[in-house]
């Protein structure tokens, strides 16, 4: 059991090396070896996600207030803002590229490079909250769950045009992921 957090915990990322993971608590998000608990960086406003680049190097955080925060963890966690978005913030995304995409609470996700954010491409269609997004391992695809009670699969070459829309589900979508070989995406 471990002890140390003040709010409910809402996200639990496991590092690459599967020896400690990033637990986010609110505003603060903190670091555990599976033996111990300590804070590595806190933030003024409530954090709504926080993503993993697959290389391990970085954590990206989205706040409720609309700032998206790259965190380098080899370098003792210090933080650099990538942008600040107008738009409150719902869910946050990294591809091994190091895209960053942002779902936002009015439904629109915005997609644009981590050490380009002025380039940013949106997708328009969900009508509701994003609650989470996902980029499949190749990077080819994009999945975006929403409380509009839809999930859709955004294709990388083609996002301009409407994504495949899985819909009639009794309840908001909470969670969508991709199966290791991308041929199936989990909701």
């Amino acid at each position: 059991r471990l002890n140390g957090f003040n709010q409910t915990v809402t996200h639990i990322l496991v590092t690459k090396d599967e020896q400690g993971a990033y637990i986010l608590d609110g505003k603060s998000i903190k670091y555990t070896d599976f033996e111990k608990v300590t804070e590595v960086a806190t933030s003024a406003s409530i954090i709504a996600d926080m993503a993993l680049s697959k290389d391990g190097k970085w954590l990206i955080t989205a706040t409720k207030k609309g700032l998206v925060t790259k965190y380098d963890i080899a370098n003792n966690m210090t933080p650099s803002t990538v942008i600040e978005n107008k738009q409150e913030l719902t869910a946050v995304g990294i591809s091994d590229k190091n895209e960053i995409a942002l779902g936002q609470a009015n439904g629109t996700v915005k997609v644009f490079g981590m050490n380009t954010p002025e380039k940013v491409t949106q997708l328009v269609g969900h009508e509701s909250w994003v609650n989470q997004i996902r980029f499949s391992s190749d990077g080819q695809f994009i999945a975006t769950a929403s409380n509009d009670k839809t999930v859709r699969l955004w294709n990388r070459d083609k996002l301009t045009e409407q994504p495949t829309r899985l819909a009639n589900l009794e309840d908001w979508a909470v969670s969508a992921g991709f199966n290791p070989d991308n041929s199936q995406l989990l909701v």
